[in-house]
């Protein structure tokens, strides 16, 4: 079987390895696709991020149908199609693994609906961060909603959020090409900062009575900041975008509007229940996967995924094996 080995900083190479075998607790994954993560696969491959060592295998958004089941296994059987499946062996350190053709997997891992594709599936990962965090904001009918950041997991945010509730959701960005996206996805209004008072703006569309719900998805100072600048009194931040370092918070502010903020890690403590959303919201048709995935490409060009998505302008490639 073939698998990308992320080799060194910025370079991956192609190599053969033996198909991993199974115990008696797990099952053989023939991996069809994986997400390439914007987040922490590209950190991985930048060697920015903390778990990075080379080389490796990476890649944590896999699917793939069973193949073959351990003697204990009971909850899957050969023809699922699961998300999950890492490929481990001795001869290479594996950071989840599933840039690879073959890969194993526990037996709790989550079936896919019949309806749903091994690339639409791929998304659930990316939607369950989306779903965890609409959770811990306690959205409700009515909200105000705003979404910082045009990106991955802003489209996830709004793509969740356009399907659950009567919610107003606006999204800022300083990007037009991603901001025409954003209403193609169902958001009643955008805001490029870099050309409009957004706060002006934000009055503006929200009858004067501001937002009540900020989802911060960049992850810097100056759109936290931004955040902090427009929530209403008793709102809620909840800040998804990764920071490095340390964030500073205006105490002031936020003591007056007593607002709240709602830390959000990656799909949480309920990460099965998250998944199990989000693969029955894609069931459903309820999310428009054609806009969320931007590219489809073979597992032995997975440096082009990588060159794109540097380029700013993708929300998920799918690597097809």
């Amino acid at each position: 079987m073939k698998a990308a080995v992320l080799a060194e900083k910025g370079r991956f190479e192609m190599r053969e390895f033996p198909v991993p075998e199974p115990d008696d607790d797990s099952v053989l994954v023939k991996m069809e696709a994986c997400a390439v993560c914007n987040a922490t696969d590209t950190r991985l491959f930048k060697g920015t991020h903390a778990m990075a060592v080379y080389p490796s295998i990476i890649g944590h958004e896999g699917v793939g149908v069973v193949e073959a089941a351990g003697k204990n296994v009971t909850k899957l059987k050969v023809g699922d199609r699961i998300l999950g499946g890492s490929f481990y062996c001795r001869e290479m350190p594996s950071l989840w693994g599933a840039y690879s053709q073959y890969g194993v997997s526990g037996e709790n891992a989550l079936v896919v609906p019949e309806t749903v594709g091994a690339k639409e599936a791929s998304l659930a990962f990316m939607l369950s961060e989306a779903v965890n965090a609409v959770r811990i904001a306690d959205i409700k009918a009515g909200d105000n909603v705003l979404i910082i950041g045009a990106g991955a997991v802003g489209f996830s945010l709004l793509s969740i959020l356009k399907n659950t509730l009567h919610l107003r959701v606006i999204v800022v960005d300083i990007a037009d090409e991603k901001l025409k996206l954003a209403l193609r996805l169902g958001a009643d209004a955008v805001i490029n900062s870099q050309k409009e008072d957004v706060a002006l703006r934000v009055k503006e569309c929200t009858d004067q009575k501001g937002v009540n719900k900020i989802f911060e998805a960049v992850g810097n100072q100056a759109t936290y900041q931004l955040a902090f600048e427009l929530i209403t009194w008793g709102g809620v931040i909840v800040p998804f975008g990764m920071m490095e370092g340390t964030m500073e918070i205006p105490f002031r502010t936020m003591y007056a509007k007593e607002v709240q903020m709602k830390w959000c890690k990656g799909s949480g403590v309920q990460d099965l229940e998250n998944k199990r959303i989000a693969l029955s919201l894609l069931e459903k048709g309820l999310i428009n996967t054609e806009l969320l995935i931007t590219g489809e490409i073979p597992l032995e060009n997975v440096s082009e995924a990588f060159e794109r998505i540097a380029a700013g302008k993708e929300i998920r490639i799918i690597l097809t094996m």
